[in-house]
């Protein structure tokens, strides 16, 4: 079953994880079974990346909260944002309160 469904790194039952997985496949044709997120300032602030020979294929951030959108939008006017895909929540770890998932 290839549904898409949450990621390990916030709590929103987010797609960053499975558009991460499809992308590395389809992209590059890599299999990705496990996703490392790293954490930048917080863990509402974490990035993920494919990398290959040492040259950055893919990468990806989630930013939850409104200062962490903040920075990231600073770093996009600035610039100096060098993200493929961004997965962005207003609420701290992702809204838990308001989970959704996807069901048959």
């Amino acid at each position: 079953d290839n549904e898409p469904s949450g990621h390990e790194g916030g709590g929103s039952g987010g797609y960053l994880e499975h558009i991460f997985k499809y992308a590395a496949q389809e992209l590059f044709g890599l299999h990705v079974n496990e996703i490392k997120y790293k954490p930048l300032k917080n863990k509402d602030f974490q990035e993920v990346t494919l990398e290959k020979d040492g040259e950055v294929l893919l990468q990806f951030a989630l930013a939850y909260g409104f200062r962490n959108i903040q920075n990231l939008v600073q770093k996009l006017k600035r610039g100096r944002c060098a993200y493929h895909y961004v997965e962005v929540m207003a609420c701290p770890s992702g809204n838990l309160a308001h989970r959704v998932s996807c069901r048959k």
